[in-house]
């Protein structure tokens, strides 16, 4: 059995991947019907999952930052368009784009959905 976090900022729970709600703060945890998050990858202005598609099982790499708007939501917006328009093999493609409310949180997410792409990360 696999776990799903939730990427509530304020709660981070490990719930079983058949829980539809954190167990703990109730927030959705199958983000836009499709995409469950596996495993943190990294954090500062933005958090970063590995999150698997449950559709076709495929892993994606989800980054969500808290929409308070200004200037790091236009250039997250800006990379989305940006990466969604990419036809390069090094560069991730985004496939998705959207706002998420977790429970008891005081604003929304931008969250975007990128494809996983295998080997080293810059770090190694």
């Amino acid at each position: 059995m696999g776990v799903s976090l939730c990427v509530n900022p304020n709660c981070g729970h490990a719930n079983s991947d058949n829980d539809l709600f954190c167990v703990k703060c109730q927030s959705e945890l199958l983000l836009e019907g499709t995409y469950r998050a596996t495993r943190v990858m990294g954090g500062g202005v933005s958090k970063t999952f590995e999150v698997l598609n449950v559709h076709d099982q495929t892993p994606k790499v989800l980054k969500c930052v808290r929409n308070r708007g200004g200037k790091v939501i236009e250039l997250f917006r800006r990379e989305y368009r940006v990466l969604s328009e990419s036809d390069h093999p090094g560069i991730p493609k985004a496939e998705a784009l959207f706002e998420f409310r977790p429970r008891n949180s005081p604003g929304p997410l931008l969250c975007r959905v990128m494809e996983k792409i295998a080997g080293r990360d810059l770090e190694q």
